[in-house]
Order: structure tokens, then C-alpha cells, then sequence
């Protein structure tokens, strides 16, 4: 499985090739020594999940679905550790659960195939969150987003992080406390034509 098609691609050839659509709900935790927990919440129409299966030598979506998946991506990733993983089949969306620790968080993007990068400025940290680079979006055209927000008004991407430590400031998403929040609607996300980037700075 290529890991360097991200989880947001995976999502534009999902909604470009086969009017399916993604769900994903991505929470993190980071301790102080930047190991941590993320609990990977996503469903998906089963039509896709389907496709994906028909040639394992051709694989259309390049995220970690199945529990093989996981074990792979977390080979490849190292210092991953599977937790939990439960999918389940209501017959028209598979639904994925997972827990998964990490003994940082660079092993944590290899894994997901979002890039996060922790730097120290000074007495604080900087943390950087990046989708993909745009130039591998896919031009998605109007008619095609009018049925997206028609047939799938709930779909959306989630990022929750908490952070440990105090924030000074933050772009691109909002927080509260300790916990730093990212929500894009799928239409909102095919229009967005630039990667899409959030930073932390914490102390």
C-alpha cells in the first residue's frame, strides 16, 4: 500500500471515482515526551470498501481499513501499537473504531499519512498539521459537488488534538482549554484548492 497517498486523498478518489463517501473523526492525545494515543473513528460506503477489494495488487484506497491494514501501516510507520480495532457492516457503510498509541507523533503521520511536524522554538513547541499537497487534488467539477451536498449533508472530516501543555496560539482551527479542533465539511474540503495546514504553538 503506497503511504504517500494521504488519508485526504484517499478521500477525492472516493467521492471522484464512485459517489461514495468518508466520515472521519480523528482524536489525539500527546503526552510531554510527544508519545501518545489517537482513536481513529471513520465509516465509508461499502461500494468503496468493495472496489478496494476486488485487486489487492491495485489498491484504490490508501488508508488502513481492515484490521491487515492497520498491522501494516503500523509495520511500515514503527512505534505504532494497536490498541483496538473493531469494524463493523450495517449494509450500506463500514464503520472502523481503532486505538492506536504511538511512541511519537511523526510516527503517528507515517501511520495516517498526515504530516505532523513538531519543532521547539525557543522555550515553546511548535506543532504543524498538513493535508495533502494540493497539487494531488483532483479537480472536482460543480455538478459533482451539488450531489456530494445533497446526498451526503453530514459527511466531515474531524481533528480533535489535545495538547500537553498551555497554548499561546493557534491557526487554522479553534481550541478550548487543551484541546485544539478542526471540522471541514466534504463539499467544503473538495473546494478548498490549497493544502490545507494548522499550527499549535504550546509551552
Amino acid at each position: 500500500m503506497d503511504k504517500k497517498i494521504t488519508c485526504f486523498s484517499f478521500l477525492i478518489l472516493s467521492l471522484a471515482l464512485f459517489s461514495s463517501c468518508l466520515t472521519m473523526d480523528l482524536e489525539i492525545s500527546i503526552n510531554r515526551d510527544n508519545s501518545g494515543t489517537a482513536r481513529l473513528v471513520y465509516s465509508l460506503s461499502t461500494l468503496a470498501m468493495d472496489i478496494n477489494r476486488i485487486d489487492s495488487e491495485k489498491t484504490v484506497l490508501n488508508i488502513p481499513l481492515t484490521r491487515e491494514d492497520f498491522e501494516s501501516a503500523a509495520l511500515l510507520a514503527g512505534g505504532i501499537l494497536i490498541n483496538d480495532y473493531e469494524m463493523t457492516d450495517d449494509g450500506s457503510r463500514y464503520n472502523i473504531n481503532s486505538l492506536v498509541s504511538f511512541d511519537s507523533i511523526e510516527s503517528l503521520g507515517t501511520f495516517t499519512g498526515i504530516e505532523f511536524l513538531l519543532e521547539e522554538t525557543g522555550n515553546n513547541k511548535l506543532l504543524t498539521i498538513r493535508s495533502t499537497d494540493a497539487s494531488l487534488v483532483k479537480e472536482i467539477s460543480e455538478q459533482t459537488l451539488d450531489i456530494i451536498r445533497e446526498s451526503f449533508p453530514d459527511d466531515f472530516i474531524s481533528l480533535i488534538i489535545t495538547i500537553p501543555g498551555e497554548i499561546i496560539r493557534v491557526a487554522g482551527a479553534t481550541f478550548s482549554g487543551s484541546d485544539v479542533s478542526f471540522k471541514i465539511s466534504v463539499e467544503d474540503f473538495l473546494r478548498t484548492r490549497e493544502t490545507i495546514q494548522l499550527t499549535v504553538e504550546y509551552r
